[in-house]
């Protein structure tokens, strides 16, 4: 009885403890006209962003951390990913940002952020596997389902990222019906298990389970290339677009969105995935296949 009490009060410290620390920093930092419309590279308190992204990730690894030694990479990353919610709630919407510079803002910095979040989040994803795997020294990318197996080629990895990036950003254009925070972190946290799901069929193909770290790395190339969509279908029209609530929908969730979304999304796409191709497997031979640690 001790292990499901410990992981719901890491959980609990994640939400209720670190994450709203995180929400407060968050609401600190302020852009050039002085509104909270302000995201980690899109402000005016450098100094406030620092401290903000320095504690964010720090409370976000820690959680992380040891949900991953004491428990699974799974609950590491679903920790360290409330975390990160929380933190990206605290931010400016799109709607918000689009608004207070006159629509001035740049798309581009807002995908340069969004790559360095979900790089973070890539970091926090290593460090969770590594943490809660059984065989650190392992492929962080997949592992093979048949004993003594080879994980999957660089070439495999690479397809299973771009798809799971396609269906990230599918999944999460569908979902993002505005850029109110509850649907953006939906969008994001749907698309991530969509990541999860099409990395681990995308993978079985080739005998391998996915690692969280390949479908993490698809919604970065979600993370980063979503802003861009949004400037280039908004054209010179990014206000007026805005007004009309035309936006493209991947390009409403802020990196920090997509990088809680990419920690809590992932690891129930993989295991929902991984559970079902394990239960086949297991039907049509008889065998018991190797699974992920």
């Amino acid at each position: 009885m001790a292990h499901p009490v410990l992981r719901y009060a890491l959980h609990i410290l994640a939400l209720l403890v670190l994450g709203p620390i995180a929400y407060f920093l968050a609401m600190s930092l302020r852009d050039s006209v002085g509104s909270t419309a302000a995201t980690i590279f899109h402000n005016a308190t450098p100094m406030r962003a620092v401290l903000f992204v320095a504690y964010t990730l720090l409370a976000a690894t820690a959680a992380g951390a040891l949900g991953s030694r004491l428990f699974s990479a799974g609950t590491g990353m679903t920790a360290a990913g409330f975390v990160l919610a929380w933190a990206g709630w605290g931010l400016g919407t799109i709607d918000e940002i689009v608004r207070a510079t006159n629509g001035r803002v740049g798309f581009a910095l807002l995908g340069g952020e969004g790559f360095f979040c979900v790089a973070l989040a890539g970091l926090i994803t290593v460090i969770c596997t590594r943490l809660g795997s059984l065989t650190p020294a392992g492929n962080l990318w997949s592992i093979s389902m048949e004993p003594g197996g080879k994980p999957a080629s660089a070439m495999d990895v690479t397809i299973a990222v771009v798809a799971a990036a396609v269906g990230a950003g599918v999944l999460a254009w569908f979902y993002a019906s505005s850029d109110s925070h509850g649907q953006t972190l939906g969008a994001a946290f749907v698309g991530g298990g969509a990541a999860g799901v099409i990395a681990q069929l995308v993978l079985t193909n080739r005998k391998c389970h996915a690692r969280p770290l390949t479908a993490v790395v698809g919604v970065g190339l979600v993370a980063t290339i979503g802003p861009l969509i949004g400037q280039f279908t908004a054209g010179n029209n990014l206000l007026a677009t805005d007004f009309a609530g035309r936006l493209s929908p991947i390009a409403l969730p802020v990196g920090l969105t997509w990088a809680a979304g990419a920690l809590i999304g992932v690891p129930l796409g993989l295991g929902w995935a991984g559970h079902a191709i394990d239960r086949r497997v297991a039907a049509e031979t008889g065998l018991t296949p190797v699974v992920p640690d």
